[in-house]
């Protein structure tokens, strides 16, 4: 698994460096395509991760930078490794955080009772993984990929939690914070 790891983080770096700037680290990058699979909120984060120059140029060119479904399972998925969790288990932990974590795992709560499912839940990467899959168009596929599957009956429920978060004001430093957590788990 750290070798398929490392190819996706070369290969969102190789993305990375032909639309926008070879000086960005790995960490980084991961961060930048991140942020680009989150289409509402993708303008915002990207003033948080880059100058204002590449923001504008990453803005532009956010499609060509997105993760795929089969990059975001291997980075994030229920049988990912990760390089360390101890930025996402502060993350996790902040106060800002918990209320997200509590309305997920209350949606999720059917899935949850599998025993693959809950042991992937309990690992600080895998709720900021769920908590950042509610930005993006795919977010059922990756929260599925995520927890090893989904529940039919927790799709409603998540939906839910998905529609409040389209509502309700997205708080961006707390966004950015998970981005930068997940991509120093994987890189």
């Amino acid at each position: 698994m750290n070798a398929d790891r490392s190819a996706i983080v070369s290969e969102l770096r190789n993305r990375v460096s032909s639309n926008l700037s070879n000086s960005i680290d790995d960490k980084d990058c991961v961060a930048v395509c991140l942020a680009a699979s989150l289409p509402r909120d993708r303008e915002e984060l990207f003033g948080f991760l880059l100058n204002n120059n590449l923001s504008k140029v990453a803005s532009k060119c956010a499609d060509s930078l997105i993760i795929k479904e089969m990059e975001w399972c291997k980075l994030f998925g229920k049988d990912a490794t990760f390089t360390s969790e101890a930025k996402p288990t502060l993350v996790t932990r902040e106060e800002a955080f918990t209320s997200h974590s509590t309305a997920l795992a209350s949606a999720l709560r059917c899935s949850l009772t599998e025993s693959a499912s809950k042991a992937a839940w309990q690992r600080p990467t895998s709720r900021l993984s769920c908590y950042v899959a509610l930005y993006t168009d795919s977010s059922e596929d990756f929260i599925a990929h995520v927890l090893g599957g989904l529940v039919r009956s927790d799709m409603r429920r998540l939906d839910d939690v998905r529609s409040n978060v389209e509502e309700e004001p997205t708080d961006h430093m707390l966004l950015c914070q998970a981005l930068l957590a997940l991509s120093s788990s994987v890189s």
